[in-house]
């Protein structure tokens, strides 16, 4: 194989290698070849329907004002059950989930007050979300990364 890409080969059932609801995937790079065997089923299931949900790496950053222990553990929970992570510093936290940055940055603002600020960062497909970001952050936001829909 030469240059990158994928490529599915699928064995057949009477080589004995794999059964037939079976695909072969092989990808190439620069570094070789990976390969695995996916069900012919899953991928079915991907082409075929567009909105089944796939996880995205997501980071949550926010700035309060003076809290509570009540509140920080109501918006901690919130964070959580959006999606498994780690929280990465005080006020920021990376989780994997099937929701996207805006859906996880109203979800995230609904445990916030509206002197606090809000950022989500969606590292799978390259989109932000905020929430109440001073005027001149947003601006040097959307010149550098590119205009936001999801900035409130």
């Amino acid at each position: 194989m030469t240059g990158s890409g994928f490529v599915i080969a699928e064995k057949l059932n009477c080589e004995g290698l794999m059964p037939s609801n079976r695909l072969q995937l092989y990808f190439s790079s620069g570094e070789g070849v990976c390969h695995t065997a996916v069900h012919r089923s899953d991928i079915l299931s991907h082409l075929t329907n567009p909105d089944r949900a796939v996880a995205n790496n997501l980071h949550i950053s926010y700035d309060l004002g003076s809290r509570s222990e009540t509140d920080c553990v109501r918006l901690h929970d919130v964070i959580q059950s959006l999606g498994g992570g780690a929280r990465v510093h005080d006020s920021l936290w990376y989780i994997r989930s099937e929701h996207s940055a805006p859906r996880v940055a109203a979800e995230v603002w609904s445990a916030l007050n509206d002197g606090d600020c809000l950022y989500v960062i969606d590292a799978t497909n390259n989109d932000w979300a905020s929430y109440n970001l001073h005027p001149d952050v947003e601006s040097a936001l959307a010149q550098a990364w590119g205009p936001t829909r999801f900035s409130f």
